[in-house]
């Protein structure tokens, strides 16, 4: 990257099309999404004993970003998930299963 910049077309064949890549790129850096994501204020997870933040990504079964939202560590896996769905705008109605990591789980986030 440094020699040739971002090679939009050299993309790793498992990518989408990179004129999807690339439009998503586009789309993120004019809308300040890349600083957002960087700008959260770290926090410290005491259940990990890590200080920083945590990504709550959404994908579907392909493994394309359905909704991203990045908090401090200190936020609960469930409050991170609230704020992924709340991000979708009613898009997600069709979602019908969830596979999710340990902290996701249970009836508050449930319901």
């Amino acid at each position: 990257m440094v020699v040739g910049g971002i090679q939009w077309r050299m993309l790793p064949k498992d990518f989408p099309k990179w004129q999807s890549v690339y439009y998503y790129f586009r789309l993120w850096r004019k809308a300040h999404q890349w600083q957002r994501l960087h700008d959260p204020v770290p926090g410290f997870d005491a259940a990990k004993n890590i200080k920083g933040r945590k990504r709550h990504l959404l994908v579907d079964t392909l493994g394309l970003l359905l909704s991203i939202v990045v908090t401090a560590a200190s936020t609960q896996e469930r409050e991170g998930a609230r704020l992924v769905f709340a991000r979708l705008n009613g898009s997600g109605k069709k979602l019908r299963r969830l596979w999710v990591d340990g902290g996701y789980r249970g009836s508050p986030l449930a319901d």
